[in-house]
């Protein structure tokens, strides 16, 4: 399940939102911007971060009850949604080499911990998306 939609909040502020689902389960991630048109639900970068916070939440929430090879799926489409364009140039990023960490220790038989750790790299690229965008992503 993907959908997303956006809604004026006020003037130049709008709340995306990104429903992102694993089998019966569904999160969904909020992002509050500031842009003076309407964002375009199938198009803005918003919507994908929205959609990788979703995924994140949707993660948690299944690492939460023993789910590992789902809150992996989430970890992943999260990671793929958000994208490579989620950090400054002044970013020292090392979380690529984490989330191969993550993906050998998921190979060894250690799938909560593999998971645990991919969603904490989803996490970080989320919070340096948030940073890079600072000006426009209110919350």
């Amino acid at each position: 399940m993907l959908t997303s939609s956006v809604e004026g909040k006020g003037p130049d502020t709008w709340i995306i939102r990104a429903s992102r689902g694993y089998n019966k389960e569904s999160a969904i991630g909020q992002v509050l911007i500031k842009a003076q048109a309407r964002p375009n639900p199938s198009s803005s970068p918003y919507i994908m971060y929205a959609g990788a916070r979703a995924w994140l939440e949707l993660g948690n929430q299944l690492l939460a009850g023993g789910e590992a090879t789902g809150a992996t799926h989430c970890a992943q489409s999260g990671v793929a949604e958000l994208g490579d364009d989620y950090a400054g140039d002044d970013v020292i990023d090392d979380t690529g080499l984490k989330i191969h960490a993550a993906e050998e220790l998921i190979e060894e038989g250690r799938s909560i911990d593999g998971a645990r750790l991919f969603l904490k790299m989803l996490q970080i690229r989320t919070d340096l998306y948030k940073k890079l965008h600072k000006n426009e992503v209110l919350e």
